[in-house]
């Protein structure tokens, strides 16, 4: 046994009785009470950012999934010439379509030129999203697809006027010529 040890022990009942001053007790409780309301303070701060957080994540979140969608029509934003320039490829492939109308078709010849419409309906829609001044590659492919598709259907239509002469077009003949043998491709 050490000293302290030995003193403790002899002098125990005279330890055990002396007790702290009551100023002491009640600046220990002041700390305490102050570190309390502190830690409650920032739990309270921290729940308080927290929730914010959340809050304005909610707002981002709603604010890109409910955007309006853009109301202008891509057509009102693009140039007189481009709008002429679809008038007439819309006039022109109407008038080609009407005339092939009256003539039997193979099925692929009419899947292409579907496939030409699907290419197109998603260039429209590209159009509308694209960021305004980026919309001339788009307007290309739009008329290098109207181009595309007037050229199919004049081959097509060539190639019946070769094949069928025009005198037999109307009438019976012309039923005897739409037997599955006589369909026109390209």
């Amino acid at each position: 046994m050490d000293a302290i040890e030995k003193y403790i022990r002899a002098h125990r009942r005279e330890l055990d009785v002396a007790q702290p001053r009551p100023e002491l007790w009640q600046g220990i409780a002041r700390r305490v009470q102050g570190a309390r309301r502190r830690a409650r303070l920032r739990r309270l701060v921290l729940r308080a950012s927290g929730v914010a957080a959340v809050l304005l994540l909610g707002v981002f979140i709603g604010a890109l999934w409910f955007r309006p969608l853009p109301t202008e029509e891509p057509t009102a934003l693009l140039s007189p010439e481009y709008l002429e320039a679809e008038r007439f490829f819309q006039q022109e492939l109407n008038e080609k379509l009407a005339q092939l109308a009256k003539y039997p078709v193979e099925p692929v010849v009419q899947e292409d030129l579907h496939q030409i419409d699907q290419v197109l309906a998603e260039l429209r829609e590209e159009l509308r999203n694209v960021p305004p001044g980026n919309e001339e590659a788009i307007v290309q492919a739009m008329m290098r697809s109207y181009q595309t598709k007037l050229e199919i259907l004049e081959r097509i239509l060539e190639k019946i006027q070769t094949a069928t002469p025009p005198a037999v077009v109307g009438g019976e003949d012309a039923e005897r010529k739409k037997s599955k043998g006589n369909e026109i491709s390209i």
